[in-house]
């Protein structure tokens, strides 16, 4: 009975984490905005989430919860660093964070409506954004690849970019109107 328990604690915990996985990691960017050190602090919040998970009290927030492990992730990073993560205070590192509390229930719907968007792309486009974000392929090479110019391709890129916003934007509209 008990492995029942364990096998459907680990299932909770693995649903709850995917469910979550980019609002918290994008948590921690906000807070420590690099990229390499946001990896790690990432890492270090999910073994602690993992280990701690037991102390979740199922049917509350998990974001939230998962939110404050990392906050506490990204302030032992930043004692790590010393003098240079000083560079950005307590207090900003407490407004980003309430304005990122503040923010988290829109950051789904806008997902789910940047995924419907991706959809409505024509092929062309959406293979030019996953070669350069998915691929992460360098826009010199991306430009090479398919004989065009450098700035073409960033006149493509913000092109779709602001397609995509304007299709999110519209999205978002619809699902929150009255």
């Amino acid at each position: 009975m008990e492995s029942v328990t364990v096998m459907d604690e680990r299932t909770d915990f693995v649903r709850l984490l995917v469910q979550n996985q980019h609002r918290i990691y994008g948590y921690i960017l906000a807070l420590l905005p690099d990229f390499a050190a946001a990896d790690d602090v990432y890492q270090e919040t999910c073994t602690v989430l993992w280990q701690k998970f037991a102390q979740f009290e199922p049917g509350t927030d998990f974001f939230r919860w998962a939110s404050t492990v990392a906050r506490f992730k990204v302030l032992k990073h930043r004692q790590r660093r010393g003098r240079e993560a000083l560079l950005v205070g307590d207090s900003f590192l407490s407004v980003v964070e309430a304005e990122v509390q503040r923010q988290a229930p829109h950051w789904d719907l806008r997902r789910q409506a940047l995924a419907q968007c991706l959809q409505q792309l024509p092929d062309a486009d959406r293979r030019l954004l996953q070669a350069r974000y998915e691929a992460n392929v360098d826009v010199q090479t991306l430009a090479a690849q398919r004989q065009r110019t450098v700035f073409a391709i960033y006149k493509a890129l913000t092109r779709i970019r602001q397609s995509l916003l304007t299709c999110i934007e519209r999205r978002v509209a619809v699902e929150t109107a009255p």
